[in-house]
């Protein structure tokens, strides 16, 4: 008995350590990172809920594989709650625990049917492609499960970039696919040393040609419209100001706008483009008005644009209301460029309304009973969820399109943004505010998920941010000079854009990948054929 009792903890560790490992394979601001170590923690994980019948032991096993990722690599929601929510010590961290169950919402769906994908193994018509099928169930559970910080297994081998010549064709899922029909092969009983030798052998060759012809940077630009100047505006605001400056507090609103000017406007640069992180401008605009009034542009731009001789982007408020009867869904979180001239008063140009809303931050994840619950749910914001794919052009004919925040953690979306505009932006302004997250990692694994758009769709990444880090990150996985984390800083560069072509998975999103799992199974099918073969001739 006791035996069997000491058997059974030291699986509950192993899970626990998993998650410890897979929080390894992402950025820690006080440790390295190791890209492989996710894959042997998802290993222990496996380990234990396949060889389980009880449910009940499953979900220990998932719920202290989530606390192990919580601990290493989600230590600052607990923060970000208090921030945020304003709720205190102890509850903060009670919360943040409790959050973590949602961490990976896909394993724990896998443990509802772990138990039919076991018997997939020991059903004739699926035996000899069992594991590559049970590997595609669970890849699609991890691409296609809602998650609002999508860590996925694929997102470590960015540590190997720029060898990624695969991500332009695949994506991230065939990266995750790969890995998981290793880790079945090593724990999903009954384990064969044949699957094992084929599983093994493909995920060699797998990376061989990841290697094969590496991710390229920028080209030279052909002349000098294509270059362009920017000024990246990091102006750390912390979360007091900003707040207070929002509710109308003059000083604070005086000491926001005079930094941004002030920075702005430093004569150590003439930039073409001018650069605000997210929700910068603590006064609400109204677009709708701005359309055909240039002359109630305010004033600071004005300045600012003039003094410059540059076009202005900045995060911002864009008001949705002709009254005032209601505050619910009223403002939408959105990013403006105002365009300058030589001949002219600046103008307004366009305007992009965040689509994917922050639950529990910019709004509830309840459909219509969130007007409902907003009546005694104050503490969070109600944006408007925006709707329009913009397309931006500055004055130097570049071309952009904007995602806000975590936005850019969601390639199908940002696959669907660049499918829909007109024409094929020269690259991606990223406008994020990560001051609610205090000095820990998320700022370096935000960053660091963010990098995989780049690779999939070869396009550069301008990711301008409030307290860092702000950086200008290129199709091959570098990067410009960063800013650094919880500093006050212009970002000063000389980016360097060109036309682009849509890669593969931007033009057929899973298709390659599907068509790519056929041919393994064709494959894995025609040696299990060739092994039988000799046997069925001598009867």
């Amino acid at each position: 008995m006791s035996g069997l009792f000491i058997k059974k903890n030291i699986a509950f560790v192993f899970s626990y350590l998993g998650g410890i490992l897979y929080a390894l394979g992402f950025p820690i601001e006080f440790m390295p990172s190791f890209f492989l170590a996710p894959m042997i923690g998802v290993t222990f994980f496996f380990a234990s809920i396949f060889k389980e019948n009880s449910k009940k032991i499953k979900f220990t096993h998932f719920l202290l594989f989530s606390l192990g990722a919580y601990t290493l690599g989600y230590y600052w929601i607990p923060y970000t709650i208090e921030e945020f929510g304003n709720i205190n010590f102890p509850f903060n961290q009670m919360l943040g625990a409790l959050f973590s169950l949602i961490i990976f919402p896909h394993f724990f769906i896998l443990i509802f049917i772990s138990n039919l994908l076991k018997k997939i193994t020991t059903l004739k018509i699926f035996s000899k492609i069992a594991y590559p099928l049970i590997a595609l169930i669970i890849t699609l559970l991890e691409h296609l499960t809602p998650s609002q910080f999508p860590t996925y297994l694929a997102h470590p081998f960015g540590y190997l970039a720029p060898h990624l010549s695969l991500a332009p064709v695949f994506g991230t899922i065939i990266f995750s696919f790969m890995s998981f029909w290793l880790i079945l092969t090593l724990t999903l009983k009954p384990v064969h040393i044949k699957n094992i030798i084929i599983s093994a052998s493909a995920f060699c060759l797998f990376i061989f040609c990841n290697f094969i012809h590496p991710l390229s940077s920028l080209s030279a630009p052909d002349n000098e419209n294509k270059q362009l100047s920017i000024r990246m505006v990091q102006a750390n605001i912390g979360n007091f100001l900003k707040l207070t400056s929002e509710e109308g507090d003059a000083n604070s609103v005086y000491e926001v706008l005079a930094r941004y000017k002030n920075m702005s406007t430093d004569p150590t640069i003439s930039p073409d483009l001018i650069i605000w992180p997210e929700t910068a401008y603590p006064r609400t605009l109204y677009s709708k008005f701005l359309q055909n009034n240039n002359s109630e542009i305010p004033n600071l731009f004005k300045e600012i644009m003039q003094f410059q001789n540059a076009d202005l982007f900045i995060g911002g408020y864009d008001y949705d209301k002709l009254d005032n009867t209601s505050t619910f869904e009223a403002e939408y979180n959105a990013a403006f460029l105002f365009k300058s001239s030589n001949q002219s008063l600046p103008v307004y140009d366009k305007v992009y309304h965040k689509i994917i809303l922050l639950a529990f931050g910019e709004t509830l994840p309840f459909g219509i009973f969130n007007k409902y619950l907003g009546r005694y749910i104050q503490n969070i914001s109600y944006f408007k969820k925006g709707s329009q794919f913009t397309l931006f052009e500055t004055k130097k004919n570049s071309l952009f399109i904007s995602s806000i925040c975590y936005e850019i953690l969601q390639p199908s979306f940002i696959r669907k943004y660049l499918n829909t505009v007109e024409k094929e932006p020269h690259f991606i302004i990223n406008l994020t505010n990560d001051s609610w997250y205090g000095i820990s990692s998320e700022p370096y694994q935000h960053l660091f998920l963010s990098k995989w758009r780049a690779y999939e769709f070869k396009i550069p990444i301008i990711r301008m941010t409030n307290t860092g880090i702000s950086s200008i990150i290129f199709p091959d996985g570098s990067e410009s000079k960063r800013s650094k984390l919880s500093s006050v800083e212009n970002l000063d560069l000389t980016f360097t854009f060109t036309d682009r072509a849509p890669t593969i998975y931007q033009q057929y999103g899973y298709v390659p990948f599907f068509i790519f799992w056929l041919l393994i199974c064709a494959f894995t099918l025609l040696l299990n054929y060739r092994k039988e073969k000799p046997s069925l001739s001598k009867s």
